[in-house]
């Protein structure tokens, strides 16, 4: 689209990253040996533990242990803190997010609704309690609680005596952090996921806003007296969307994650620019509003993208005042909770995320919103193969993934390029062919892709292409990041203007949250999950059907970045563009159309024995360990997730050889699990083996007694 006489602005914004001095590592070591949990709380046995305690593993950032002490932090110093709770019922939970995909079954697309998922799958109310009344007996201030998650308060003196950490300072001073993982009572080992506060080290920063002028794009960009770049009817033009009554996302809303107000005067612009109906957007707080900031402009994006493929849909900002990854995550978990919106997007790159953020306490809250039928969409980011690694977020010179947008439940979004045909008013006229962003001299930055650290493979992912590894593979689908760019209502830098011309995967994640309401609203339901969605119709596509589902294979470009060798795109899936882009209305059809979903290659594995019987045991003390095996009687690999053992049970030490590990047809893994009672009478419950395909179970039980 052909704009003559735009206001574009003259100076580019560049997005505020906090930055921190080089920061070098301390290390102190625990004596005596603890429970360490694992995955949500799940325990696993650390050698040298003592029996009244447990460990919460990857409770601390990596950096702290590379990085330069400046000594401990101030004893009076005070905290904020949080204790996130571990999931209840998880076999359960697994299973009903299963059936939620599962045409065949009976609550196929029966979503929970608000507050369901706390009453379920949260801590009981009597735990809640346990933990806030051990807080206050330790002299911290409760401050609120929630089956989710408990604040609190004091200051470094009282977080180092009763969590036996270090806190250290670095940088400038600022800057603190935990050098080693927080150990709580062996109680609390299967009802604390996570605890934060501990640091402020790690924190989020924008998916990477690009723009560049018009006048250095390679035409037909650069035309003189005028700037050519996509507007609202190109976008829909280039990728088949048809907005009309009933298919506008009417009666729907998008959430957007934000870091920073905007002025409704930028959405104005936009919208007389192009003919849209105005913006209806709300706003949610998490503290105090920290006004129009550095971030704003990524805000600004969001809403104009969204509301240009889904123009009849409501927009609900959730604006946080803290980028720490901890406080951004609980505004997200703010948009979960709200459940107004079937679609939530998160246009941010989390940097010097630890493993008990992302498994402890968002991937809780992705999965509470599959369980609620919300889609999450979440850029893949700008830094191709690399990651921005704190305190500078310089691009990493090793390879690594937007760990935001590798959670199961999120469809991660990654970023095309593409040179479009335009008519002779500078209209898009239909789709060209594209290729992955790739890092050139006219735009900084490419499409990030590769695999996760953190998060296991789903077992939706399948299919030609995919990688044959263990762990989440991204992007799952991409949409226009590179060039030619898109228009945007601008405020942040004075008068309310059109600037040109915008990119970054921050233009990919809300077309698709925008393309997914209109799918809805079409469809009379939300859809959830995405990925359970994209990857079926995919492997129809792409394998010996070669049914068109509306996928556009992008075979062309990579996302080398920073001297980091990243991945080539190819045929099918690759972790440039995952599936490619889409025809939206040829895809529509077929998720209109689909037949019940055939299951994907999954396995059976059964464990020996399935009941334990431990008898009794004195409080306090363990049991000898019994042996369990689980064996793989499918016809497929078998991906174990975390075992998990109710509270008053225990892994051995270093016992476990089945989490995390791939068993293969006919073979089995092992654990020794012991009975070790904490409190006098009947303990009973199930040792938990997730994998691709269900959970095995184990019935445990054994009877604490008195020491005579």
């Amino acid at each position: 689209m052909r704009l003559f006489n735009p206001t574009v602005p003259a100076v580019f914004a560049t997005l505020a990253v906090l930055s921190l001095l080089d920061l070098t590592a301390f290390s102190q070591s625990l004596g005596g040996a603890e429970t360490v949990l694992g995955t949500i709380g799940s325990p696993i046995s650390a050698v040298g533990a003592s029996a009244d305690h447990a460990i919460l593993a990857g409770n601390h950032p990596d950096e702290a242990e590379t990085s330069v002490s400046l000594g401990n932090a101030d004893l009076s110093q005070p905290l904020t803190m949080e204790i996130h709770f571990a999931l209840r019922n998880r076999a359960e939970l697994d299973q009903l997010l299963k059936d939620q995909q599962d045409r065949s079954s009976p609550n196929f697309r029966k979503w929970l609704k608000t507050g369901e998922f706390d009453q379920r799958f949260g801590a009981r109310d009597a735990d809640v309690k346990a933990v806030a009344d051990w807080l206050r007996g330790e002299g911290f201030r409760v401050e609120s609680s929630s089956p989710g998650a408990l604040k609190f308060s004091g200051d470094v003196a009282h977080a180092q005596r009763t969590f036996a950490v270090r806190i250290a300072r670095f940088g400038n001073g600022a800057t603190f952090a935990n050098v080693e993982d927080p150990s709580v009572p062996a109680q609390f080992a299967n009802v604390i996921g996570a605890i934060s506060g501990l640091d402020n080290l790690g924190h989020v920063v924008p998916a990477g806003l690009h723009r560049i002028p018009p006048a250095g794009a390679s035409s037909p960009l650069a035309i003189v007296g005028a700037n050519t770049a996509f507007g609202p009817q190109d976008m829909r033009t280039f990728y088949d969307e048809t907005v009309g009554p009933g298919s506008d996302g009417t009666g729907s809303c998008i959430a957007i994650i934000s870091l920073g107000d905007v002025s409704s005067d930028a959405q104005t612009v936009f919208d007389d620019q192009f003919g849209l109906p105005a913006m209806n957007v709300s706003k949610v707080l998490q503290g105090k509003n920290p006004g129009v900031n550095g971030f704003s402009t990524e805000t600004e994006l969001d809403l104009d993208w969204t509301h240009a493929m889904a123009p009849g849909a409501d927009l609900k900002l959730f604006i946080g005042d803290n980028n720490n990854n901890v406080p951004f995550l609980d505004n997200f978990a703010d948009a979960v909770d709200d459940n107004t919106c079937g679609a939530i997007n998160m246009s941010f790159v989390i940097s010097g995320a630890t493993r008990s953020q992302m498994l402890g306490i968002y991937d809780r809250a992705t999965k509470q919103a599959a369980s609620q039928g919300q889609s999450i969409f979440v850029a893949s980011g700008d830094f191709g193969a690399a990651v921005p690694i704190p305190p500078q977020d310089n691009p990493s010179s090793t390879p690594g993934v937007n760990e935001l947008a590798a959670d199961p439940f999120v469809t991660g979004v990654g970023g095309t390029q593409f040179t479009p045909t335009y008519d002779q008013n500078g209209d898009d006229v239909g789709y060209s062919l594209e290729e992955a962003w790739t890092a050139s001299d006219v735009l900084n930055g490419a499409t990030g892709g590769g695999v996760s650290e953190f998060f296991a493979k789903p077992s939706y992912q399948t299919g030609p292409g995919v990688p044959d590894d263990k762990n989440r593979d991204v992007p799952d689908i991409a949409l226009m990041g590179g060039l030619p760019g898109v228009f945007g209502g601008d405020a942040t830098m004075g008068p309310a203007q059109i600037a040109c011309c915008e990119h970054g995967t921050s233009v990919s994640a809300p077309l698709m949250a925008g393309l997914t309401t209109v799918l809805a609203q079409r469809l009379g339901q939300r859809l959830g999950n995405m990925n359970e969605v994209f990857y079926p119709l995919a492997r129809q596509q792409y394998g010996p059907d070669a049914i068109d589902n509306g996928f556009h294979d992008i075979t062309t470009g990579n996302n080398n970045y920073n001297g980091v060798i990243g991945f080539n795109a190819g045929p099918a899936y690759d972790q440039t563009t995952g599936w490619g882009s889409i025809d939206f209305e040829v895809f529509a059809a077929a998720v209109k159309n689909s037949p019940p979903t055939p299951p994907n290659p999954t396995t059976s594995m059964l464990a020996s024995p399935t009941r334990i019987n431990f008898g009794k045991v004195h409080e306090n003390s363990s049991s000898k360990a019994h042996k369990v095996s689980i064996a793989n009687k499918g016809i497929v690999d078998a991906i174990v997730g975390s075992v998990s053992v109710p509270s008053g049970f225990a892994i051995a030490s270093v016992s476990d050889l089945c989490s995390g590990h791939m068993v293969a047809p006919k073979k089995s893994c092992t654990v020794m699990v012991e009975f070790s009672p904490t409190a006098l009478g009947a303990i009973e419950g199930s040792l938990s083996v997730p994998y691709n395909g269900g959970t095995a179970m184990v019935s445990v039980s054994g009877t604490g007694t008195a020491p005579k």
